[in-house]
């Protein structure tokens, strides 16, 4: 079809119209296919009846091109138009320039308008959002009502506008007792440039409000399109969407006085389907947001396409929604309707290419986002009288939830949007590292998190610690021996019954042997003069006589003066005073015995208990792994012993790595089955811990409190923990935004045995923090609106800093492995071949005295690699894949 719209009006103008004034075109529009829409007023139809004068215009418009028919005309004389009031001021020779000849032109130009439209300001309340779909009876009107009864019901200000002009039906949805005296419709003709102000509607004559049967803290009114009439029918043909557009304009006039007079939260739009003009107005310029509403066919998939690739080739695409709708309740329609969200989920997708966030997925997995998107058939829907259908409230909470989220990024946007802010709440964060030895006690309590794991330290029997190096022994063991005060308060009431002390039995808070002195002892053992079994004992006694204010009847006085002496004499560190004692207490092996016994029952007699926290025990060893073994043997037995005198107030906590755990071999293991907890950081430890660090930050609190309050932080779901941090890192992430941010983190900073390392964490929020800020001082780099710190900046700080930083300390952890770990840099990506691996590790000499064949193996159980895909090949964990120098296949 050649002809524009421009020189169809000049042929109508030249074949309908005289030379009197009261003669006039409005609204001619050229759809696809040729349909031809608008008014015409002309005496060419005077005495010609409605079917003689449909025939007479479509002779006139095939003979200006054979495509073109007539579609929805309204052809009048110009005493029909005065009788029905119909205005010209909009007349095809007063009308402005043509905006487009096409229909994407057309959206084009209204996208460009609402970039020039306050009401269509991204941070503006109320939120507009449009309900759209291609096909009627798809249940579009369904799925607006019944969300906007549910944002009422939970509390919210909801105005439900009808934009089907062409087909009104709300009105009927809600079985309004009584229609406003004046529809959506007749607000915009009246208002219109060139309308006197006295003909304008009252804004309050336009809406009435819905009264629910059930209780809803919220408030839902209604905008009905009007009454359909003969008026009503004029004046739809004769009204352009290009007649409301403008900063003054009718839609603008009506949004702002409906705000003023409502303060609603949303505007719901119920939009005309198909491709028109006031679907373009209602998708490209009225909403913020816009749900597509679909049945998952084929024809309908074909029709959305050219839609939803002219919105992403407008930059609109990350506005659109998909909702899939009456769809077959089994797994086949379920799956069918997955696979068309997805192929439409392409066409929307704004970046095309490569994008790194996505890249470090492995290929083949799916997205975070399982739920499906919609709502079967369900024929209470089908059959109902009157909403809301109690069967459908569980699929419609998903829009609901969705629109939430959509208001609260809005609000964020306002506060994050200003760029001397964002630089102000980025740098008050407080991330840093910061061990639990440097803290005091005040910090300790803002960032430490109770997790799970210690309310199972809190129960007498746990008396082993078992966790990765970096996974949090240490804090718990600096926690209890360095702040008592603050557990009781943590751990209350179960602790309330007695008087509670909390040793250090071996590490940095208390003196220590050290590897000399294990040296030292380990000879005597071999010598068979003492055995490691006596020699913890006579430790544990220098730790427990001191606490005593006077000697138990039971204990011999030797004991007791051997016991307190090194502690009178050197209190804060090692000396030989401490290693001579020990021997002593150990040599004389049954006294000490006796000595254990009489402190447990005096501790007992007196409502106290004691308990002893081992640390450092991989430390004080070097690498010396038989000697270790035997050593740490010798505690595992003092402690059956212990159970075996059944101990009522000394109790045992040793903190020990995971991996030297496992190589122990001693007599009666299993005994500590039941009794041993791993330490596991969940995703709920994690997303509480990185929310405490941001929370230490005023500026962030006072965002959290007002965006994303959480009452009760230890009891918050993962749900409100992923909003609270929100502001901070985002929700979604990737090209179609179905990827979990929080999940990502998670998933990053855990090694493939599924450790995670809060250390990690640290150092990623940290390089993360000043490569946001290093964003904001360079021109040209467009901030976040939604978020503090975007992908980009967590994927660099995994990269620059986390990752390298968890190498070194697992160099640390492994120092036999460290020329190992240094030549897999030659193999450059990942995967890794299994052959390679095991070169590596035979020219290395084999560290730790593991054979070649066994590498592979060991190297897993340490959370370093796992098995690939394809077989023969080892995946590195991207906590350690970047500090390594290597990189994913196809990055």
């Amino acid at each position: 079809m050649s002809i524009s719209r421009k020189a169809l009006e000049r042929r109508l103008s030249a074949e309908l119209l005289k030379a009197d004034n009261d003669e006039w075109l409005a609204g001619i529009r050229i759809l696809p296919g040729g349909v031809v829409n608008g008014t015409v007023v002309s005496r060419v139809f005077e005495n010609v009846d409605a079917a003689d004068r449909r025939v007479h215009i479509e002779r006139v418009l095939r003979a200006i091109d054979t495509i073109l028919r007539p579609g929805f005309l309204s052809l009048y004389t110009p005493e029909e138009a005065d009788a029905l009031e119909l205005e010209h001021a909009h007349a095809a020779r007063d009308a402005p320039s043509d905006p487009a000849g096409t229909w994407l032109e057309l959206a084009s130009a209204l996208a460009q308008a609402e970039a020039r439209s306050p009401q269509a300001e991204p941070m503006t309340s109320p939120r507009v959002v449009a309900f759209y779909s291609y096909k009627g009876g798809v249940g579009r009107t369904t799925a607006i009502t019944h969300t906007a009864y549910e944002l009422a019901r939970s509390g919210k200000k909801v105005v439900l506008v009808d934009l089907d002009l062409e087909a009104p039906g709300l009105n009927d949805v809600f079985d309004l007792p009584k229609s406003p005296p004046v529809g959506i419709l007749e607000f915009l003709y009246r208002s219109r440039p060139g309308m006197a102000e006295e003909q304008v509607p009252a804004i309050t004559d336009t809406f009435c409000e819905v009264r629910f049967r059930s209780e809803a803290r919220g408030r839902l009114f209604v905008v009905p399109a009007g009454k359909v009439d003969s008026a009503y029918i004029a004046r739809i043909a004769s009204l352009r969407v290009e007649d409301i557009l403008g900063p003054n304009g009718p839609w603008d006039r009506f949004v702002k006085q409906i705000n003023e007079q409502l303060e609603p939260d949303y505007v719901l739009i119920d939009s005309r389907t198909g491709i028109n003009d006031w679907a373009a107005f209602c998708l490209f310029h009225a909403a913020h947001e816009v749900f597509v509403v679909f049945f998952p066919s084929r024809q309908n998939v074909d029709g959305l396409r050219p839609l939803l690739d002219g919105m992403r080739l407008l930059g609109l695409g990350d506005r659109v929604r998909l909702w899939a709708s009456m769809y077959p309740a089994r797994k086949e329609g379920e799956s069918r309707a997955k696979e068309y969200l997805a192929e439409l989920g392409r066409v929307l997708s704004t970046d095309q290419s490569r994008d790194e966030t996505e890249n470090i997925y492995e290929p083949g997995t799916t997205s975070d986002d399982d739920q499906l998107l919609g709502i079967p058939y369900l024929e209470a829907v089908a059959l109902a009288d009157e909403i809301p259908v109690i069967a459908a409230r569980t699929y419609y909470s998903q829009l609901v939830n969705r629109i939430d989220e959509m208001l609260e990024e809005a609000s964020l946007v306002r506060i994050l949007d200003h760029q001397g802010a964002r630089r102000e709440i980025l740098e008050s964060l407080p991330f840093d590292v910061v061990t639990a030895e440097e803290m005091n006690q005040e910090r300790l309590k803002k960032l430490f998190h109770r997790t799970s794991d210690f309310d199972k330290l809190l129960d007498g029997p746990t008396c082993l610690v078992r966790g990765r190096k970096g996974t949090g022994k240490s804090v718990l063991y600096g926690i209890f021996v360095k702040h008592q005060d603050m557990v009781k308060e943590l751990a209350s009431p179960r602790l309330d019954d007695k008087r509670y002390d909390f040793v250090s039995g071996h590490g940095e808070a208390s003196p220590k042997p050290g590897p000399d002195e294990f040296g030292a002892w380990h000879r005597l053992v071999t010598e068979r003069k003492l055995t490691w079994h006596a020699l913890w004992r006579a430790i544990v006694l220098l730790r427990l006589v001191p606490l005593m204010e006077r000697k138990p009847k039971e204990m011999s006085d030797e004991v007791w003066r051997t016991a307190r002496k090194p502690t009178t004499n050197a209190p804060s560190r090692w000396t030989r005073e401490h290693t001579r004692a020990v021997e002593e207490l150990a040599v004389n092996a049954t006294d000490s015995k006796y000595a254990l016994d009489a402190l447990d029952d005096a501790m007992t007699r007196a409502h106290r208990e004691v308990w002893l926290f081992f640390d450092d025990l991989d430390e004080d060893f070097q690498t010396d792994a038989a000697l270790r073994n035997k050593a740490l043997s010798g505690l595992f037995e003092l402690l059956q012993t212990s159970d075996d005198q059944h101990h009522k107030a000394i109790r045992f906590k040793v903190l020990l790595r995971e991996d030297i755990w496992n190589e122990l071999t001693f007599q009666n293991k299993s005994h500590f089955n039941g009794r041993y907890i791993e330490l596991r950081w969940r995703r709920t430890d994690v997303l509480r811990l990185a929310l405490k660090q941001a929370l230490a930050s005023p500026r962030f609190d006072d965002i959290a409190r007002k965006f994303k309050p959480i009452s009760n932080l230890e009891l918050a779901s993962e749900e409100s923990l992923v909003n609270a941090l929100e502001p901070l890192w985002g929700v979604r992430m990737g090209k179609k935004r179905s990827k979990y941010v929080h999940r990502w983190v998670y998933e990053r900073l855990s090694d493939s045995q599924g450790n995670f390392f809060p250390r990690a964490m640290q150092h990623l929020l940290i390089a993360a923090k000043e490569k946001e800020l290093e964003y904001l001082a360079r021109q040209g780099i467009q901030a976040p609106r939604d978020r503090l710190i975007r992908v980009d900046a967590l994927l660099q700080g995994l990269k620059e800093k986390a990752s390298k930083e968890r190498v070194e300390e697992l160099k640390e952890e492994y120092k036999e492995i460290r020329s190992f770990l240094d030549s897999l840099r030659e193999l450059g990506t990942s995967p890794l071949a299994n052959k390679a691996i095991q070169e590596r590790w035979d020219r290395c000499g084999r560290p730790r005295g593991i054979p070649t064949k066994d590498a592979i193996t060991w190297l897993q159980s340490i959370g370093l690699m796992s098995d690939a895909s394809r077989s023969g090949e080892q995946k590195i964990a991207d906590l350690y894949l970047y500090g390594l120098g290597l990189s994913r296949m196809g990055q």
